[in-house]
């Protein structure tokens, strides 16, 4: 079975597209997810709208994985924001 991507640019989507395990769903980070999202188990946050993105995660039961496109401060942020908002068997990308 296809694991579920939600993926914030037909880039990604595209480059994920070839993997025969990965199902990506293409997102807009500044609009609503698409019905698909609450299948999602890996969820790529956008570096824009991230506490948006960041609090449909609620309405994304299957969720085990999310990847920031940043570094540094910005991802220190959004950790500290998916810690506090979580479901219970997520792990946030380079969480110790």
């Amino acid at each position: 079975m296809a694991v579920t991507v939600l993926v914030p640019e037909d880039e990604g989507g595209a480059a994920l597209g070839g993997l025969g395990d990965v199902r990506p769903v293409v997102y807009d980070p500044a609009g609503a997810m698409p019905a698909d999202a609450a299948e999602a188990e890996v969820l790529v946050v956008s570096y824009a709208c991230v506490k948006g993105t960041l609090a449909a995660m609620r309405e994304m039961p299957k969720l085990r994985l999310v990847q920031t496109l940043s570094a540094g401060t910005d991802q220190e942020q959004i950790a500290a924001y998916v810690a506090g908002h979580e479901p219970p068997n997520l792990v946030p990308a380079g969480r110790r």
